[in-house]
């Protein structure tokens, strides 16, 4: 929602706990004196440790992101078999429960826009399924919709941008021939998104693909996030030793108080070492999430699918913004009685 804010109102802190990123040019424009380069750090880190703890408990984030080392292309859609569209997945439902339906052969993760989740569900045969989806997640109004190969149409396959398609294959650190956007990543140059499937892409890049080249821009900034995995467990997790006031400290777990740090570090051990063992599990899981962020997570790390930030436009004017914890530079002009 937008917030009753102008020039003066926004500075670097403002920009870093928002939920959607600048381009450089646009970062430029609206805090000249600010580095690009600090900035997307500090943001990406920040939203990609509340990604992690808001989706950690949901069964598709742990399949996708959490167990296993990303694969670039895994799935290849020749229709041999029948294939449905289950949108609008609450995210605490489970799709593996998907197995149970007879004729099952396996289900892909599409969209997740970040409040909700859809599904392609893979079947050997035609027939309804709408009230065996139901059942199976009846806290979710899900719909369903059966797929047709005669109703997905591909537009030409253009000259891809060899410039996006070295940085995308720098990201995945592969290397690859020609026409590789779309066969090997997923990719659609005109629009600028990675898709999780064939049936997605056709699906939203057949018609209505619109061009975007401010994701483009963006795409320049994706190189190395493994510095992430360097930011310490109590950054990621939080502090489980609470300063409760001077030289007394506190159980994360128990709430009982202790003289020092030591201390509680011993009673950790003693009486909360199950606890201690799942904080350390979670601490290891978030360095396997930093190797598997692709750049569809980034998209929704960066707020980048929806648009523009309304901020953003602010810098629109070519007024200079100067953040004065930063920097004074100009002149002060009394006006004369």
């Amino acid at each position: 929602m937008k917030r009753n804010l102008n020039h003066e109102n926004i500075d670097i802190f403002f920009l870093l706990n928002e939920n959607k990123i600048l381009t450089k040019s646009e970062l430029q424009k609206l805090l000249p004196m600010e580095n690009y380069a600090e900035y997307i750090k500090g943001f990406y880190r920040r939203r990609f440790i509340d990604l992690f703890n808001r989706n950690y408990d949901f069964p598709w984030f742990s399949q996708k992101y959490l167990l296993n080392k990303n694969v670039l292309k895994t799935w290849n859609f020749d229709f041999k078999n029948s294939y449905f569209l289950i949108n609008d997945l609450d995210l605490e439902e489970d799709p593996s429960k998907l197995a149970s339906i007879v004729g099952y052969v396996s289900h892909y993760p599409v969209y997740n826009n970040g409040f909700k989740l859809d599904i392609i569900l893979e079947l050997n045969e035609v027939r309804d399924i709408v009230d065996e989806i139901q059942s199976l997640f009846y806290n979710s109004r899900a719909s369903v919709t059966l797929i047709k190969k005669d109703d997905l149409t591909v537009k030409e396959r253009e000259n891809e941008d060899q410039d996006i398609l070295s940085l995308v294959s720098a990201f995945y650190k592969v290397e690859v021939n020609k026409n590789n956007l779309r066969d090997v990543f997923l990719y659609c140059a005109n629009c600028n998104t990675q898709y999780y499937s064939d049936v997605e892409m056709i699906i939203k890049c057949g018609k209505s693909c619109s061009q975007d080249s401010r994701r483009k821009e963006l795409l320049k900034n994706y190189t190395d996030f493994s510095y992430m995995k360097n930011i310490h467990v109590d950054f990621i997790l939080k502090s489980n030793i609470i300063k409760y006031e001077e030289n007394v400290y506190k159980c994360a777990y128990c709430e009982k108080k202790f003289e020092s740090e030591e201390f509680i570090k011993i009673h950790y051990n003693k009486k909360h070492s199950d606890e201690i063992e799942l904080r350390e599990k979670k601490y290891e899981e978030f360095k396997n999430f930093v190797d598997n962020i692709d750049l569809r997570l980034i998209n929704l790390a960066e707020g980048s699918l929806e648009g523009k930030p309304w901020f953003a436009k602010i810098g629109e004017d070519n007024k200079i913004v100067y953040d004065m914890n930063h920097v004074f530079s100009g002149e002060i002009i009394l006006n004369e009685k």
